[in-house]
């Protein structure tokens, strides 16, 4: 079976901050009723080096996990790390035919008060198999 992906962001940026509202959004398609295997690959780095600051990924309200500490140590250049975040295809919004384009919502939400609490993202893929 051949897996696929979108491209959410290809630029990034800094989508994370305590002074930034509303979180980092994208928009991207996924009908939960013709795929399977859900998984977003993001690139980042954070200001944070504390688990219990990690920002939150949600799609369509729901938490599909966190962005652990990966702090910027080198301030000569950044060095972005993978993360893979796999989440169950039902947190996707459907509709009854595969060609009817559904919309869901990617976001990344910081901790509330957090002074360190920021997120660089360099690309954001969306990866998924069809069924």
């Amino acid at each position: 079976m051949a897996a696929y992906y979108d491209v959410v962001d290809p630029l990034g940026g800094l989508v994370a901050a305590p002074n930034i509202t509303p979180p980092y959004r994208k928009v991207f398609l996924g009908n939960v009723n013709f795929m399977s295997d859900t998984m977003f690959l993001m690139w980042f780095k954070t200001g944070y080096s504390s688990i219990a600051n990690s920002a939150t990924v949600r799609v369509n309200g729901q938490e599909i996990g966190k962005l652990l500490p990966r702090p910027w140590l080198d301030h000569n250049y950044v060095n972005f790390e993978a993360e893979s975040l796999i989440f169950p295809r039902t947190f996707l919004l459907g509709a009854p035919y595969f060609w009817s384009p559904v919309y869901n919502l990617l976001e990344i939400v910081p901790v509330p008060g957090a002074n360190d609490g920021y997120v660089l993202l360099d690309k954001v893929f969306f990866f998924r198999n069809t069924s």
